[in-house]
């Protein structure tokens, strides 16, 4: 249903891989680690939020300099 979901392109301070919240699902192997700096404290729970209304919800960009990250709206975030 893609006209019931967009892309959001966010502009942050700094993107950092291996640390911060454990991220799993469509694209990514395994697991991986992503600290996003330069969103609101509740950036993440907003995240985990956006999945629950799938098929419908936001893709996000993120981008920091020449850093890119892309988060599909089924992305799985945890915090161990």
């Amino acid at each position: 249903m893609p006209d019931r979901s967009a892309t959001l392109i966010l502009q942050v301070q700094a993107l950092t891989a291996g640390a911060g919240v454990r991220l799993a699902g469509p694209g990514i192997a395994d697991t991986t680690r992503l600290d996003v700096a330069g969103v609101p404290a509740r950036f993440w729970d907003l995240v985990r939020g956006n999945g629950m209304h799938f098929p419908r919800g936001v893709d996000l960009l993120l981008a920091a300099g020449p850093c890119l990250a892309a988060l599909p709206r089924t992305v799985r975030v945890t915090d161990d």
